[in-house]
Formats: structure tokens, sequence, C-alpha cells
């Protein structure tokens, strides 16, 4: 498993950890509670099994962290490829990670009780657009990886044509709690200020309907979400520019 401070050291990392996390725990734990039986989840597990098993041909098996892995969709389909670490700032969230993944905790990605260099790959999927400062955790994810390692990132497209279709209703914009959405070349410059080479990069699809229509409807669900679906069969992302989200793959340097 991934290597763990022991004594002292680790409790301090841990308690620094909760402590970042605590501004935000009310919030995100009102939020899984929300959403716990939500009928526009239901795509979330094809997501995560769909993008693990790409991942899980491109990476050789080794140890992963998952970074604020909410209730453990995306950490569960990894462990069949990989060693699984998994936080979340959100108790309730936690508490639903799978007994499969040994190694949880309740944390912020500020301040992770790893070692240094003592991880092989990261993932972070819709976190960073609600941390105010993004460099923060990019700096503690360079410092637990090892020299190699990877990290994916996904994060909302400022450049998506949702956006340009669905104005304020756009997902991005919806969610109070995100303070820290930027365009391909902020993450650019961001992840190369924190010690990281960008390897690939592309946007997934629409899967945010309704976008012709003003109302939920089932017609748009299952013309834009089905579609998104088949497309990540083939791969996660894809090479344009205009999807709702934007995937990063990064090497530390």
């Amino acid at each position: 498993m991934c290597d763990l401070e022991e004594g002292a050291h680790l409790n301090a990392k841990m308690e620094t950890s909760q402590h970042a996390a605590c501004s935000s725990k009310e919030y995100f734990d009102h939020v899984y509670g929300r959403n716990a039986n939500s009928d526009t989840k239901f795509a979330d597990p094809i997501a995560s099994r769909e993008l693990v098993r790409y991942l899980g041909g491109k990476w050789q098996r080794g140890t992963l962290v998952d970074i604020g892995c909410g209730t453990g969709a995306f950490a569960r389909e990894a462990s069949a490829y990989f060693i699984v670490a998994a936080f979340d700032g959100s108790e309730r969230a936690v508490r639903s990670v799978p007994d499969r993944i040994s190694r949880k905790w309740i944390g912020a990605g500020e301040a992770m009780p790893l070692r240094n260099d003592s991880v092989d790959y990261a993932t972070c999927l819709d976190v960073m657009e609600h941390l105010p400062n993004p460099e923060t955790c990019l700096l503690e994810t360079c410092r637990v990886l090892k020299r190699g390692g990877f990290l994916l990132v996904r994060t909302p497209n400022p450049d998506s044509l949702g956006l340009w279709l669905k104005g304020d209703r756009w997902f991005g914009f919806r969610d109070p709690s995100h303070v820290s959405i930027g365009d391909l070349e902020t993450w650019h410059e961001r992840f190369e200020n924190c010690g990281f080479l960008i390897t690939e990069v592309g946007t997934d699809l629409l899967w945010d309907p309704p976008y012709l229509s003003a109302a939920d409807n089932r017609p748009e669900k299952l013309l834009f979400q089905g579609t998104n679906l088949i497309a990540m069969r083939l791969k996660p992302f894809l090479p344009w520019s205009r999807g709702e989200n934007i995937y990063l793959i990064a090497r530390k340097t």
C-alpha cells in the first residue's frame, strides 16, 4: 500500500489535512446527502468504469491516490487495476467508500498524510474547481508522486459548447462552490508552475441537458447523455476543446 507517515508526523499531517477540509465539510456533507438517491447520478458508475478501463490499459499497475474521492465510485473501479488510497473532505462521503478501499480518510488535497515520492499515480476528478488555490493541491500532489508519476485531473471547461448554449444555467456556474474554473491555457500554466508536464489533454461531449429546451426532458437526456457514454467506450475524452469537462494527464518532471 502507499507508504504513510508514522507516529507524530503522521498525526500532525492528518490534523492539518482535516483542518483544511473543515471549512467546506458541512457544504459537501449536505451535497452528498442530497444527491445520494438522485437519478442524475446514474451515469457516474459507467463513466468511472470507462475511465478506469482506459487508465488501466495505459498505466502499469501500482499505487494510486484518489483526491476528493466522493463516495468512491471511481476508487472502487480503480481497485481492480491499482492499489488505491482515497480521501475526501466529507465524512458522509468517506463513510460510503467501499470497504475494499482499505486506506481512506477524511482530509484535503492541500495536506496528504503520505510520504514524499511514494505514489505512482494520482487522480483528481471534479475537485480542482472547488479549491480557492488549486496550485497548493498540485504542489502537494507533486510531492507525494514518484518522479515520472502521473496525475489525471478533470475539471469544468469554460470553453464548452454547453456554456455557450446554457449561459448561467451551465453546470459549472450552478454550483456556488466552483471558485477556480479555468481554461486550458490557465491549467497548462498551473501544471507547469507546480512541476508537471502535460502529456495528454482533451474534453468529453455534452452530457448536461436540457440544451435545446427550457425544461428537463427524456429525449434530450437520451440523446446527449447516451451519446457521451457511447463515446466513452472509445475514449473517456476526445481531442477537441468544446466538451463540458477538460481532462488533463500530466507527468511529474
